[in-house]
């Protein structure tokens, strides 16, 4: 046995590292970031099979999170989260899906499907994503119509409401939409002008 890590009377030194035989440096092995990169990416995507997940649940059992993370547990989602607008998400979408696609295709005919930031085009080879977007916000505008049908309920009303937003002249306005690339669109900097 190597005795570099004890003192005279036999006892480890403080600050010793403990080498089980095993060959390498254990005891004293930072872990960089680069290192945690690397075993990241090798974790990445897999999934536990059902008896692990199931020794980790038993693990937990009667244990509590600490304090830290106690408020993203289930107590703050739905109607108790700041966020909740009365349920008013699946008609946005619904809305958006209605009205969307049209009013995308007719803003990207009127410029002639070039980034009216950069002036980018498909062609030649090259394709490019391209997105629309909303000159005054999407939900600026399902707010004033809200506000305009009020009579109707976001949550019980739902399908009524889709069927007005078909004749709601502001979601079909090609005016307050732009043509840009995703570079552009998703670069922040996408507030132009026109």
């Amino acid at each position: 046995m190597n005795n570099d890590n004890r003192d005279k009377r036999g006892k480890f030194i403080k600050g010793h590292t403990f080498n089980l035989g095993k060959k390498g440096n254990y005891g004293k092995f930072e872990r960089t970031t680069e290192y945690r990169k690397k075993i990241g990416e090798k974790s990445k995507g897999h999934k536990l099979d059902e008896e692990a997940r199931e020794k980790i649940r038993k693990s937990r059992l009667g244990k509590r999170n600490s304090p830290k993370t106690e408020f993203k547990k289930g107590d703050t989602t739905g109607e108790k989260s700041y966020l909740w607008k009365g349920g008013i998400s699946p008609l946005n979408e619904w809305i958006r899906h209605f009205v969307g696609e049209y009013w995308r295709v007719e803003v990207f005919k009127r410029d002639y499907y070039t980034c009216q930031k950069c002036g980018i085009k498909s062609g030649c080879g090259k394709t490019i994503i391209f997105h629309v977007h909303h000159i005054k916000p999407f939900s600026t505008i399902l707010s004033e119509f809200l506000n305009q049908y009020s009579q109707f309920s976001p949550i019980n009303d739902k399908e009524t409401l889709v069927r007005l937003a078909g004749s709601y002249k502001p979601f079909f306005d090609i005016n307050n939409g732009i043509t840009l690339c995703s570079d552009c669109h998703l670069g922040g900097k996408h507030y132009v002008n026109k």
